[in-house]
């Protein structure tokens, strides 16, 4: 059986997401990503989600989303514009890869989804699903900033990517 609880955290903001890290030491800190007007944030709670981190901007941009590496880096990535935008910052939230484009040319008015599959060894996978043109696209990167060419899928928007127990990764997004 399952429970749980409804928390009004007292923040204020939009297209908030929502992730708990899978770290080796199942610390399993929560992290809120969020825009609250021309910038996306990003907050972690220790305590699921009781108390909240001040707010630490992620850059110009809006439905910002993250990815949350076994070693504590994070991903961080929003929409500005038409491009995808990203910074990586290590567990201590010190930025060691400032403002980088991951992506051009995408759908202003949709939002996009990331996340990470572990392969061979201590080196992962990062997938970015996004819309272009009214197709789904999506690009792959090992360190989460150099993506390579994007394969498009088919017309859609709504994506999301999620890394199955299998390692493989599921990708959904809404057609019609």
């Amino acid at each position: 059986p399952y429970a749980w609880t409804d928390q009004d955290t007292g923040l204020t903001g939009n297209n908030p997401r929502v992730y708990v890290e899978r770290s080796a030491n199942q610390t399993r800190r929560v992290h809120l990503l969020y825009d609250d007007g021309a910038t996306s944030y990003s907050r972690y709670s220790d305590d699921n989600g009781d108390s909240f981190s001040s707010a630490t901007s992620i850059g110009a941009g809006t439905n910002p989303c993250g990815v949350f590496l076994p070693n504590g880096s994070q991903c961080l990535y929003r929409l500005d514009g038409t491009t995808i935008k990203g910074i990586v910052r290590d567990k201590a939230l010190n930025v060691y890869e400032s403002s980088f484009t991951a992506t051009t040319s995408v759908d202003a008015t949709t939002r996009f989804a990331v996340d990470w599959c572990p392969v061979v060894g201590n080196s992962q996978v990062i997938l970015l699903l996004y819309v272009d043109g009214g197709n789904v696209k999506y690009k792959t990167a090992t360190t989460g900033v150099n993506f390579g060419s994007a394969t498009s899928i088919e017309a859609g928007g709504y994506p999301e990517v999620v890394c199955g127990p299998d390692r493989v990764f599921n990708l959904y997004w809404l057609t019609g």
